[in-house]
């Protein structure tokens, strides 16, 4: 047997909007099985398509793609090949899809392809309807040749609308009718176990007996001829060409040879409803479920059905204990679906989960236990032999040797003491007629009279004794004729085949087939008026009936076996097929090779090859267990076991064993028979196993018993649960499994097994950063940072994940954090309390958020302190004018610590301190203050946040500082017109445009009135007593003093008035004696004060340079 590729090769060949066709290409056990998916549809409602192909095998063929290297795929109802050699469609459809098979050896590597539509289109016409008489109609048709009237007669006429099909051929256009290439994939090597039951010991109930290694072996396959021998020559050497060396090979690959050819049907999921219960959680379990996976043995990461209970009221399968002990237990315990009333016909099913040494991964163990008919269906049998020459002698005696078993192991009085089981037989060969051979089908019968033939024995001897296998074979190979009398002898009444027996046909041959029935021939009974289109019934004796075929029945010259004999005989067995569908047929190909395609169209059921007499006997006894088999209550069964999407299928691991629950001992006990044992069964090594896709398919699965054993079948594998499903929830291991038997309307279904891994989790490290300075200003406090998990669109609070952080805390881990929730990862993010720290931006999260496949899995929360510019503008005392260079600097609110150095207003008399401020208490200072101003008192500032904008408090509105003048001084000295002090005078000063009025009369003992107080204004100055013998002034003397500080005396600028001393006007005021006469131009005080301020002046440099002189002597 050989062990399934994985491997497949799948290609698109077409793809328009009406026609899809795909292949697949994958080995099957010991072949190659290329599969073909079409699609079609019609544009339009009046027209329908057909399909046809062609597949050419080219290996080695120096012509490629000619009909005579086609390959012929496998028999599809409503479909044949035509005259042209195109597989196709019966019948044109508006649409179609469906699956078209070949089946070749391993060693083709490569096919070519050719695809064609035919196109229907109908069309609908009048014409006028003729009524006319039936002696008229009949006259017409033998005239014409044809059923249609068409001749036109004077009767009464009517119209009628008829339609017109209109066919066209071969619509499809290059590149699409092209021949397309397809390859195969690499093939596995072929394992093969024996086929022989050896006395081993075996383990029982739970525990496996213990295995034996696998022995790997490469199948030959010998070369024949494909020349029959000729019709008079009846050794067997004419036929076989072989060397004793290649036979020798074969005969190692006897019963592994089996191929059940239906394949692996599809499964329908959809047509199977799970009739058990299941629990939500992430996925689900069992609700009438355990934590044991035996009756010993419990894991929390497992959740099967409880099989140690009794069954749930909703599945409605019971739980039955097949060992039959008390009490039931876990291992015990089987679902039984009943099939009957008889409990003894129960078939048993079992599915469990169990851990391993990985946590993540599950082993699946999946039971099938059938059960037994204590009342055996009836079965009717056809052996049909080749009794062509080439089967004569040696084959001969091989054949009836192994004709011998198989007799008696199925009608044995011990087997067949029921009589359900009947053998009949018939052959095919080649007789002498005139010296002319032809071709014959022969049909046996055991007693009786035409019409009322005793067809069937329960005699082993009787049918080995048989006239038909007593006489020696002779001619050349009409394979039909065989193929035909067996039908008919299964079929006929008058052979008392009995109609509610099942029917099995076998056919031997050891030689291709060498005639072919031609398109003329109908069946084995075919009558005719001309001998040659007829089938001649004659008995050579009287429990043989021989039908000869006509000269125009078939075809060849009994040695050849061209292409087309090999084609018409493969499209003649699958006609059969399509009419006799419920008949099963095995075919055997004794000591020849290269009828692969021959025996799949003889035998659809299954196909064998054998070159030995130990061959022979092994595989009819194959064959015998099948049809002992037919009374099996699991026959031919498919089980379908789909991964579940939360887990992923280790098919490496996939292990088989038979299963025999032993009725007779007491107590029962279950064995255990792994596949790689000398005693694996051949029923086991049958099943046919596909372990592609995530999914486990069964096919070919035959379970039988009787009163002393039910034949059991057990898969295990592992499977890994989907790191996304590692959430510590319960996930079904499996989709809906379920067992199918064409026996049964419904199929038996398994619970499933659910399995967890606990969550999977990791760490989320999470840092503070704050930018501020270092905490320079002691902003910071303390946060509390919440873990969230995100929930559908929304974020939600994880519980018990959340802290703390101190001022000086900048870094948190939080730890095993779930990874998974119901298959998806989950998505944490941070957030925090209070949402805005006074004084900081709202925080910035970086990322965003993470989850388990994240590189950087670390969330930062950055809090940035908001900061603010103090500015300002410097003005004079008008409030407008800039104010440049005055120096202010900046504090801490306690007054003394400094905040960066001092600034100087600019030309427009901007203040703006390149230190930016956060929330606090500041004071400013004006630590430079220019000659003739005032300072200003400290600004005393607050920086407040209000939603995240600060506002500074505490300057003054439109954030203009004024600096005012420092209050003025006047200074009069009252001197003669020398210079002389006169003492006695005084002076009154006032001002109308200050705020308040300005007013003031000062009297001095001396010559030096002083004057303070002054503000910019306009001022008078009045000398309001004159000493005595002095002229007082004439005119009062008008000062005026500005805003910025400049100083004017009747209009006469005045410098060096604002010193570092203070802002002093000095004026000196001349009297003149009575007497002395004034100056050219009177008495005028100009005169006079130009003079004071001269000499003033000139004083005032000689004192400077003499402070200088004197410094500089002392250094």
């Amino acid at each position: 047997m050989y062990a399934q590729s994985s491997d497949e090769v799948r290609e698109t060949i077409i793809q328009t909007d009406t026609l899809k066709v795909t292949t697949n290409v994958k080995q099957v056990n010991d072949q190659m099985r290329w599969e073909l998916q079409y699609q079609w549809s019609t544009p339009t409602q009046n027209s329908a398509r057909r399909l046809k192909l062609k597949f050419y095998d080219n290996e080695g063929k120096a012509e490629k793609n000619v009909d005579t290297s086609l390959v012929q795929p496998e028999h599809i109802d409503g479909w044949r090949l035509n005259e042209n050699n195109w597989f196709m469609n019966e019948e044109f459809k508006t649409s179609a899809e469906g699956t078209v098979v070949v089946m070749t050896a391993l060693s083709v590597k490569n096919l070519a392809l050719r695809i064609q539509l035919d196109e229907e289109i109908i069309k609908e016409v009048e014409r006028v309807k003729e009524t006319i008489s039936s002696e008229e109609l009949f006259a017409s048709q033998e005239s014409s040749g044809s059923s249609e009237v068409v001749t036109t007669f004077n009767n009464e006429t009517e119209v009628e609308v008829i339609e017109e099909k209109i066919i066209t051929e071969d619509i499809l256009q290059t590149p699409d009718a092209d021949v397309h290439e397809l390859s195969a994939p690499e093939i596995d090597a072929p394992v093969t176990s024996s086929s022989e039951v050896k006395d081993t010991s075996q383990e029982e109930i739970v525990t496996p007996s213990e295995e034996t290694s696998e022995t790997t072996v490469e199948s030959q396959v010998p070369e024949t001829s494909e020349m029959e021998s000729s019709p008079s020559e009846t050794s067997s050497s004419f036929e076989k060409t072989a060397s004793t060396e290649e036979a020798l090979k074969e005969a190692d690959n006897l019963v592994q040879n089996f191929q059940y050819n239906a394949g692996i049907a599809p499964f329908a999921v959809a047509s199977y409803t799970d009739p058990f219960a299941y629990t939500p959680d992430g996925g689900q379990y069992p609700t009438h479920g355990t934590n044991n996976y035996s009756a010993a043995l419990t894991s929390p990461f497992v959740k099967n059905y409880n099989y140690g209970s009794t069954a749930d009221s909703v599945s409605g399968v019971p739980v039955k204990n097949i060992l039959n002990t008390t009490p039931l237990n876990f291992d015990k315990g089987y679902h039984a679906h009943q099939v009957t009333t008889n409990p003894a016909q129960d078939i048993y099913l079992k599915k469990i989960a169990m851990p391993t040494s990985d946590p993540t991964k599950f082993k699946v163990q999946l039971d099938m236990i059938g059960g037994y008919l204590q009342t055996r269906r009836n079965v009717d049998v056809v052996f049909v032999v080749d009794k062509s020459g080439s089967m004569a002698d040696s084959n001969w005696t091989v054949l009836k040797n192994s004709l011998n078993t198989f007799a008696n192991g199925l009608l044995g009085s011990t087997n067949n003491a029921d009589g359900a089981v009947r053998l009949g037989l018939a052959s095919f060969g080649g007789a002498q007629v005139n010296n002319n051979w032809t071709a014959f089908g022969e049909i046996g019968n055991f007693g009786g009279t035409v019409g009322n033939y005793t067809g069937f024995t329960t005699s082993a001897s009787s049918f080995l004794s048989h006239t038909i296998l007593n006489v020696t074979p002779t001619g050349g190979t009409p394979t039909f004729l065989g193929l035909d009398a067996g039908l008919d002898l299964l079929v006929n009444p008058a052979y008392n085949s009995r109609t509610d027996a099942a029917k099995v046909l076998i056919i031997l041959t050891d030689g291709l087939p060498t005639y072919a029935p031609t398109t003329t021939y109908t069946g084995i009974r075919q009558t005719s008026g001309n001998s040659s289109n007829a089938m001649t019934r004659t008995q050579p004796v009287s429990t043989v009936e021989r039908f000869t075929a006509g000269s125009n029945l078939f075809t060849g010259d009994g040695i050849a076996t061209p292409q087309s004999t090999r084609n018409a005989i493969i499209a003649h067995a699958n006609s059969r097929s399509v009419s006799y569908p419920n008949i099963d047929r095995y075919a055997i190909g004794f000591n020849v090779s290269n009828v692969g395609d021959i025996l799949s169209a003889l035998g659809p059921k299954g196909q064998y090859s054998a070159t030995s007499q130990s061959d022979l006997t092994a595989v009819m006894n194959n064959i015998k267990q099948k049809i002992i088999d037919i009374s099996a209550l699991i026959r031919e069964a498919k089980v379908f076991d789909p991964m579940s999407s939360y887990v992923t299928l280790d098919a490496a691991t996939v292990k088989t064993s038979a299963l025999q629950l032993n009725l007779s001992s007491s107590p029962r006990t279950l064995t255990v028979i792994p596949s790689t044992s000398g005693s694996y069964p051949t029923y086991a090594s049958d099943v046919v196993i596909d372990k592609t896709g995530n999914k486990i398919n069964l096919s070919n699965l035959t379970l039988a018993g009787d009163s002393t054993k039910l034949n059991g079948f057990r898969v295990e594998y592992e499977v890994t649960l989907k790191e996304e499903y590692r959430d510590g929830k319960f996930y079904p291991a499996n989709g809906p499994t379920y067992l199918a038997d064409d026996q049964y309307t419904n199929p038996f279904g398994f619970a499933i097994p659910s399995v967890k891994k606990e969550a999977t989790t990791f760490d989320i490290p999470v840092t503070k950063e704050w930018i501020d300075d270092n905490n320079t200003w002691t902003t910071r406090q303390s946060i509390s940072l919440q873990l969230q998990k995100k929930v559908g669109t929304t974020w939600e609070d994880v519980p018990g994940k959340s802290i703390t952080l101190p001022v000086g805390t900048t870094s948190y881990t939080f730890t095993g954090i779930q990874a998974y929730e119901s298959g998806l990862k989950i998505d944490y993010a941070i957030k925090e309390t209070p949402t805005r720290v006074t004084g900081y931006k709202a925080p910035v999260y970086t990322p965003a958020s993470v989850n388990i496949s994240s590189t950087n899995k670390t969330l930062k929360v950055t809090n940035e302190l908001l900061k603010t510019k103090i500015e300002f503008t410097k003005v004079k005392s008008d409030g407008t004018t800039p104010l440049a260079g005055v120096g202010f600097t900046l504090f801490k609110a306690n007054g003394t610590t400094a905040i960066g150095t001092q600034v100087l207003s600019d030309a427009t008399g901007k203040v703006s301190f390149p230190t930016q401020l956060p929330i606090g208490s500041y004071v400013v200072k004006e630590t430079l203050t220019l000659p003739g101003y005032e300072p200003i008192d400290p600004m005393n500032l607050v920086v407040s946040d209000t939603n995240a904008t600060l506002s500074v408090n505490g300057l003054p509105t439109g954030n203009k500082v004024v600096n005012r003048l420092k209050d003025f001084k006047l200074i009069v000295k009252k001197l003669d017109t020398v210079g002389n002090a006169v003492n006695g005078a005084k002076f009154k000063l006032e001002s109308t445009t200050t705020s308040p009025p300005y007013s003031n009369e000062l009297l001095s003992s001396n010559n030096l009135f002083e004057f303070t107080g002054l503000k910019p204004g306009t001022y008078t100055l009045t000398e309001t007593q004159t000493p005595d013998g002095y002229i007082g002034l004439q005119n009062p003397i008008t000062i005026m003093i500005d805003l910025d500080g400049n100083v004017k005396v009747d209009d006469v600028s005045q410098s060096g008035v604002i010193t570092g001393e203070g802002n002093i006007i000095k004026l000196d005021v001349k009297n003149r004696q009575k007497g002395q006469l004034p100056s050219t131009g009177g008495n005028g005080t100009q005169q006079y004060l130009i003079v004071t301020f001269v000499l003033a002046s000139i004083a005032s440099v000689i004192g400077i340079y003499y402070v200088y002189r004197n410094r500089k002597g002392a250094k």
